[in-house]
């Protein structure tokens, strides 16, 4: 456990105060907790050399993670498809050419699936990054 040795005090509006409020509790955090997180973020002006910090809520993170498992079962199924289809050149038993065929069309429709779902996660990381963070006046 940390410990702070010094506090401080801030005045603020009612509508600052409001999104403070419900800010810290949507994150699941402390006032002191949210505001301790806000002020170590870099700032804008600050040297662009230094890598960027977004921040994340549960919900998007969410989604990308939904997205991301996905693609894992879609690839998992194409890879799976193809590794039995070898399995029997392998055995010199082949599948019949229209077995084949619809087998790869199998996997052709699996991998355009990880492909339409990369906008997705395209989409999103963009709301992020374009996303505004902290503004004030």
């Amino acid at each position: 456990m940390r410990t702070y040795t010094h506090t401080a005090s801030i005045k603020l509006t009612d509508s600052d105060y409001r999104t403070l409020y419900r800010s810290s509790r949507e994150a699941g955090v402390t006032q002191s907790q949210y505001l301790r997180t806000l002020i170590r973020l870099p700032q804008p002006a600050e040297n662009y050399d230094q890598p960027r910090v977004f921040l994340i809520d549960g919900k998007s993170i969410g989604g990308i993670h939904r997205e991301l498992v996905r693609w894992g079962r879609h690839y998992n199924q194409a890879v799976h498809a193809l590794n039995t289809q070898a399995l029997f050149c392998r055995r010199g038993n082949p599948p019949e050419y229209q077995t084949f065929l619809a087998n790869l069309d199998e996997v052709s429709l699996k991998l355009e699936r990880i492909e339409g779902g990369l906008s997705s996660v395209e989409y999103a990381l963009c709301d992020i990054a374009h996303s505004l963070v902290v503004s004030g006046d």
